[in-house]
Parts: C-alpha cells; sequence; structure tokens
C-alpha cells in the first residue's frame, strides 16, 4: 500500500468507520472506483467488483479495511523498534554509582 493509498483513506475513513458498524453509505463512483483501484493494487489484482451489488462493495470495503489497518500497525511497530534502537545507542556518559578517586 502506498502513501498515496493510504492518504485516500485516511481522508475517506468515514467509509470504513460506516462499514465497522455494520453499514455502508452511498459512495461517489470516484470514490469507490479508488477503493476498488487500492484493493486490486494491495490484495488482488484479479479482483472485479459489481458496484451495483451493495453485499459486494460493502466486503470490498471491510477487506481493505482489516489489511489497511494491518498495515498501519506494521507501520507503527517499525517506527518503534526505530526509537527503542536509537535509544539503545544512546549511552550515559556517567552512569550512577561511586566516583572513582
Amino acid at each position: 500500500m502506498t502513501d498515496q493509498d493510504i492518504k485516500f483513506i485516511q481522508e475517506n475513513i468515514i467509509n470504513f468507520e460506516s462499514v465497522a458498524l455494520g453499514f455502508t453509505r452511498n459512495l461517489d463512483h470516484a470514490v469507490l472506483n479508488e477503493y476498488h483501484e487500492i484493493y486490486k493494487r494491495s490484495l488482488d489484482p484479479s479482483y472485479v467488483l459489481n458496484s451495483w451489488c451493495g453485499g459486494c462493495v460493502f466486503d470490498m470495503l471491510k477487506r481493505l479495511s482489516h489489511h489497511y489497518e494491518n498495515v498501519m500497525s506494521a507501520k507503527q511497530a517499525e517506527a518503534v523498534n526505530q526509537t527503542n534502537q536509537t535509544n539503545d545507542k544512546i549511552q550515559a556518559k556517567n552512569p550512577r554509582g561511586r566516583k572513582s578517586k
């Protein structure tokens, strides 16, 4: 999933929130087509969406939202690991303890 895909999803996150609540609202065809393209790039290049089938749209959005959550969790874990590695490199100059004479 590209940064552009993530930005698009974040701008339209309300659609994933409605799927989490168990429904979808009427989506603009341009938005629906972009979701479909993201789905094909990220999950299944051979996927064909019937945009007139409400259940098909719901299932696609549900799978795509699950994939988005996994991608974001992985990015967050990667950022934490980089922070920990940076912190491991930092060493105290004067560790606490007895001073030498």
